[in-house]
């Protein structure tokens, strides 16, 4: 997920700390490098509603792979076995 400027508001925390209780794996998430967020673990069936609510409250995943390309990133989804 893009973080812009690495900051987030108190509604977007919120929304990241239930995510990351329902899916983070071992109750965590990662900060990447550009201080962009990671998710893994969310179940397929779950996808939609993440995405959702990422926009819901102003992060996305546009153009967290290559800065100088309007791109979607991928997202990366668990499918259970």
């Amino acid at each position: 997920m893009q973080v812009p400027n690495g900051e987030l508001t108190a509604e977007q925390a919120r929304f990241l700390g239930g995510a990351v209780r329902k899916y983070g794996e071992k109750g965590c998430l990662d900060i990447t490098t550009r201080a962009n967020i990671q998710l893994r673990g969310v179940p397929l069936e779950d996808a939609g509603d993440i995405m959702n609510g990422l926009q819901d409250v102003g992060l996305t995943s546009v153009q967290t792979g290559k800065h100088s390309l309007p791109l979607y990133r991928l997202v990366s989804i668990c499918h259970p076995q």
